[in-house]
């Protein structure tokens, strides 16, 4: 199962993205990429997380290709406005 997520970035776009690819390599993952555009992989306690990200003025669609299947959607993108609003997974 995958997931569609819109979030939207409240603050310049280009940081955000940043932020968001920091904590993805910092947590030793990988991050491929501009801030318009890329893609994405994690690997976590309980599996991988994978997917794709296109960003379009205020607002990042993030396909999420591979994740774990008790790992839900909500989860994803709960953590995702983390990292877009703080740099941290």
């Amino acid at each position: 199962m995958s997931c569609e997520l819109d979030l939207s970035i409240a603050d310049d776009v280009a940081a955000a993205m940043e932020r968001v690819r920091s904590a993805v390599l910092g947590a030793g993952g990988q991050f491929t990429g501009d801030a318009l555009a890329g893609s994405f992989g994690l690997v976590t306690p309980i599996g991988a997380v994978r997917g794709r990200y296109a960003v379009s003025g205020q607002s990042v669609h993030i396909s999420v290709d591979e994740k774990p299947v008790f790992l839900g959607c909500g989860m994803i993108e709960d953590r995702l406005k983390v990292a877009l609003r703080d740099g941290k997974i």
